[in-house]
């Protein structure tokens, strides 16, 4: 019996063992070494920096919610419950850029931005003429759309563009970053990272905590959660991406033309 408990004893501290070796194996990068937070967001900041052409598909989740946890009612349709699904693409030696989203509940609501070099126009269902509006520059165009799209049209196009995209934070401006675990996102495995956006002295507001969800091989973004506190209403916003990198753009996926209009 003795015999049986002492083996019983071993099997799990067997087990364990095995359990943290895999949490190391996990957290280590191709080189065999443990990566830091620090480490995962230079690789990650490098990939997008470096990146020939960028394509993704995304959608973005929100529900407003009061402090004393109870839904508000008074929120819009659009930023209580209503989906964003999203597009970019990007070829960067052509210097071609475009970025699209929609609602997927009424009333309907469509923005195109689209660049060729420092030609840049948009459209937008809500204007008054369907027409094309010429851009200052694909920076400012990307930064007006950042409300109204959920704050996608400027978390990936910071990083792919190298530039800070206004209106709302960007992955550079948060701060504290550290290593939680890894997790699973759309079948992937993830490096789970924690950071904060200060608010500076806006007594009013906290600090935002944002988790983001790296892909271990190739170091793209599939995931950013944050919780922008905006006085009495907490926002719970998610942000996913299907992205790829380095592969053939199609014309079509780049061209000067509203996608709105295709829809």
């Amino acid at each position: 019996m003795k015999q049986g408990i002492g083996y019983m004893k071993t099997r799990r501290l067997a087990g364990f063992a095995i359990i943290v070796v895999c949490e190391w194996l996990s957290l280590t990068s191709s080189f065999g070494q443990v990566m830091t937070g620090k480490q995962i967001l230079e690789r990650m900041y490098a990939t997008y920096a470096s990146a020939k052409t960028y394509q993704d598909v995304g959608t973005v989740q929100r529900r407003g919610v009061k402090k004393d946890k109870t839904l508000l009612d008074c929120i819009t349709p659009e930023v209580k419950l209503a989906a964003i699904n999203f597009g970019t693409a990007f070829v960067r030696e052509k210097q071609q850029f475009k970025f699209h989203f929609d609602l997927d509940k009424k009333p309907y609501s469509c923005y195109t931005i689209a660049a060729f070099g420092k030609q840049v126009k948009s459209w937008w269902t809500y204007r008054p003429k369907k027409k094309a509006y010429d851009e200052e520059s694909l920076i400012s165009s990307l930064g007006a759309a950042v409300g109204i799209s959920g704050t996608s049209s400027g978390k990936i196009s910071s990083l792919l563009l190298n530039k800070e995209i206004s209106q709302n934070w960007t992955i550079r401006q948060v701060t504290n970053w550290r290593l939680i675990k890894n997790v699973m996102q759309d079948n992937r495995t993830c490096y789970l990272l924690e950071g904060f956006v200060t608010n500076g002295n806006k007594a009013s507001r906290r600090d935002e905590k944002v988790n983001i969800y790296v892909d271990t091989q190739t170091f793209l973004v599939l995931r950013i959660d944050d919780q922008p506190d905006m006085g009495d209403i907490v926002y719970f916003s998610t942000i996913t991406y299907k992205p790829l990198i380095n592969k053939v753009v199609p014309e079509k996926a780049v061209a000067i033309v509203d996608v709105c209009a295709e829809k």
